[in-house]
């Protein structure tokens, strides 16, 4: 009989989907408890805590406390709030605040990946975090960025076309005014705005606009 390796067995167990992304909605209150996740799929409880490997729906309030977490993708809606707390972790690549809220509190709050906040989102800083990947505001996006330090931002502030920038919101290195170089307005136009000066618009096609 022939033999099989190992990392052969590994690999076809991979493709055979043994390791398939599961999508996971919360339940309760704390992400490391796995009686407060359920499978989307199953619609039962889960049998363990979202991985890497899964992507997560929040629909209800949600706190990242006690242990680091981790997520292929989450989705913050339907009025809840994901809260990391002091000194723990969220590493995930792809967060969508969408009609929620995403609350980094207290000291050494660390976001490993990128935020995008909806128009129905909002975005809160309580006090010194850090956010390792870009954060991109869309049009009525809410946001307070205030307390985000300097050596604690790795990404690019984006803001998406029609946002209204409100610099009391923004720490001194990121207002616009101040021509940081890790901040992008993309078509940031508004009706009333003189686009002469615009710091960083990294798009004037507008100009050639019938309401230009």
């Amino acid at each position: 009989m022939k033999k099989i390796s190992v990392f052969t067995l590994l690999l076809t167990l991979i493709a055979g989907g043994v390791f398939a992304q599961r999508t996971l909605e919360n339940t309760g209150n704390d992400w490391t408890k796995k009686n407060h996740w359920k499978d989307i799929a199953t619609g039962v409880a889960a049998t363990s805590v979202p991985t890497s490997l899964d992507n997560v729906s929040i629909v209800e309030n949600m706190n990242v406390n006690g242990k680091d977490a981790f997520a292929a993708s989450v989705t913050i809606k339907d009025g809840a709030t994901l809260t990391v707390n002091q000194g723990k972790t969220l590493t995930c690549p792809n967060i969508i605040v969408e009609n929620g809220t995403l609350a980094l509190k207290h000291d050494n709050a660390v976001v490993a990946g990128s935020i995008t906040v909806e128009s129905e989102g909002t975005l809160t800083f309580s006090k010194k975090t850090k956010v390792t990947g870009d954060i991109i505001l869309k049009d009525g996006a809410n946001y307070d960025l205030k307390n985000l330090q300097f050596n604690e931002f790795e990404g690019t502030l984006i803001f998406e076309a029609g946002v209204v920038i409100d610099e009391t919101k923004l720490p001194a290195f990121l207002q616009p005014s101040n021509n940081p170089t890790n901040v992008m307005c993309i078509k940031p136009i508004q009706s009333g705005w003189n686009f002469i000066g615009l710091p960083l618009s990294s798009d004037i096609a507008p100009l050639a606009a019938s309401d230009a």
